[in-house]
């Protein structure tokens, strides 16, 4: 199954999720909706030098508009709702073996 039909999939039950793929991120939350991002090999946040132009123009030359717009490009919106659930990730761990 691809990420984009997987992510469809998952947007319909409503649930919060991140899936990743080799060259692409998908970020859901019921309140903000499906957000694709690009991603290098690093795992890095690719954003086109004609996404940032098409933002300025957009933005009507406001700076504080224009770093809204960055940061919803950056999928900060969307990470910042995510954050929580990857902490109560970390902090689960496994018990050791008794051997």
């Amino acid at each position: 199954m691809s990420s984009s039909a997987l992510t469809s999939s998952l947007a319909r039950t409503g649930c919060v999720f991140e899936v990743e793929d080799t060259n692409e991120r998908f970020l859901y939350h019921p309140g903000l909706g499906v957000h694709r991002q690009a991603i290098d090999d690093a795992g890095e946040v690719v954003i086109r030098a004609e996404q940032v132009a098409l933002e300025l123009v957009s933005s009507g030359g406001n700076l504080k508009e224009f770093e809204r717009r960055l940061r919803m490009l950056q999928g900060t919106a969307w990470l910042d709702l995510l954050e929580p659930y990857r902490l109560e990730l970390l902090r689960l761990q496994e018990m050791p073996r008794a051997v």
